[in-house]
């Protein structure tokens, strides 16, 4: 699948969605619902290099600060969140982290976790076949960028710190 088709199945659901994320999660499957086997694995794959290239130490510390913390699940979580919020969002984000302030809404509670997300492909593959989608095996997560300390996190993107001390 070419990204551009992923993106378009991305926003499609989201633009569905009303910014629900449940409601989102619903369209997305019910869209991959419509593809063959060879299609959902595609998509799937798309995914799993989106969420690669996104496992960067600058992506973690604004998850974090957007957070109030965030555990190395819960980081799986947020780039699920990040994949969910389109193409721009997502490539502005990891050019830029402070790009989020933007994105989140000033005074939320809400966190930005979208764990199930990370399952759709799996689950409607599942579905179809009553077997697990095939694992990736063709690339080793790696943790990109430099680490940071919890002392120095909100240091490191003044503006997504100065809107979550704010809010």
């Amino acid at each position: 699948m070419e990204r551009s088709r992923f993106w378009e199945i991305i926003q499609k659901s989201k633009d569905y969605s009303n910014n629900d994320m449940e409601v989102q999660l619903v369209e997305l499957e019910r869209i991959l619902c419509l593809f063959k086997s060879e299609e959902i694995i595609s998509f799937y794959r798309v995914f799993q290099d989106l969420m690669n290239e996104s496992y960067h130490f600058d992506l973690w510390a604004a998850a974090y600060i957007i957070n109030d913390g965030c555990t190395e699940d819960e980081f799986d979580y947020f780039r699920g969140w990040l994949i969910s919020q389109g193409e721009i969002v997502f490539t502005n984000a990891l050019a830029d982290p402070e790009s989020l302030v933007d994105v989140i809404p000033e005074k939320s509670e809400e966190k930005t976790f979208f764990e199930n997300i990370i399952y759709a492909a799996g689950r409607v593959y599942f579905r179809r076949l009553d077997e697990e989608i095939p694992l990736r095996t063709d690339f080793k997560w790696e943790l990109k960028g430099e680490e940071w300390s919890v002392e120095n996190v909100y240091d490191k993107f003044p503006k997504l710190s100065s809107q979550r001390k704010s809010g």
